[in-house]
């Protein structure tokens, strides 16, 4: 990569490029200092137009499912708040990665979120976008959304639906999250926020690009009493 870089920079004297998100730490964060540092940077808050812009974030405080409806191995069952906990508990003691991802999946796929997430959307009329965790969500569990993902060939037809505004509800898992802005979108979902809040603003920002005078509302699921509390206020900070 450091390769291309040199020829890119022999090629071109001058190259200039823009992101929302620069690279904070590893190796891309080092190939940007070297050969194509910062030279001017905005605050959010000083673009122009989001301060302009009305709009409401809610988070919904979810209590995760007590009902024993999740099979092991053994032949027996337990609970969504059980399994979170158990998964919290291990990380706490091990600070293992895979530990922590597996906490992350048991609340990503959390079934208290999808079945609110559900009737949430049936309630809302407006334009809206939805945030999901995986394809499988897309494809399995809200079948009656309009997707767009990497594995639907209809990716591209559903998306043209949406912006041309013939269909209210566009279900994605992360493609959508930065660099393309929906005309009259003032309300989405989010299922999971992610404590980086790069990644939360990406997803936040679509919905702040919309028509002068409307206001947007942005709906996060939250799961109350575990660690997913701490990643949404870390997200919105």
């Amino acid at each position: 990569e450091a390769q291309w870089l040199h020829i890119i920079k022999s090629a071109y004297p001058r190259l200039y490029g823009m992101t929302g998100t620069p690279p904070v730490s590893g190796i891309k964060k080092k190939y940007m200092d070297e050969f194509c540092p910062i030279i001017y940077s905005v605050k959010l808050d000083d673009t122009v137009g989001i301060l302009q812009k009305d709009y409401e974030i809610i988070v919904h405080l979810l209590e995760p499912s007590t009902k024993q409806d999740i099979p092991l191995k053994s032949g027996k069952f337990w609970n969504e708040k059980a399994k979170i906990q158990f998964w919290e508990n291990k990380y706490n003691k091990s600070h293992e990665f895979m530990d922590m991802l597996k906490l992350i999946q048991s609340i990503q796929n959390s079934k208290t979120k999808i079945e609110y997430l559900k009737q949430l959307s049936n309630k809302i009329d407006n334009k809206c976008l939805i945030f999901l965790e995986t394809t499988e969500q897309c494809d399995n569990c809200f079948t009656s959304f309009y997707s767009y993902h990497s594995k639907n060939k209809a990716s591209e037809t559903n998306l043209q639906l949406f912006q041309e505004g013939k269909i209210n509800q566009l279900a994605c898992v992360k493609q959508l999250s930065a660099g393309i802005t929906f005309k009259n979108l003032n309300e989405c979902i989010i299922l999971h926020a992610y404590a980086s809040n790069n990644k939360t603003h990406q997803r936040l920002a679509r919905c702040l690009n919309y028509v002068e005078g409307e206001k947007a509302t942005i709906h996060i699921l939250c799961l109350n009493n575990t660690r997913d509390v701490e990643w949404v206020k870390k997200g919105l900070a």
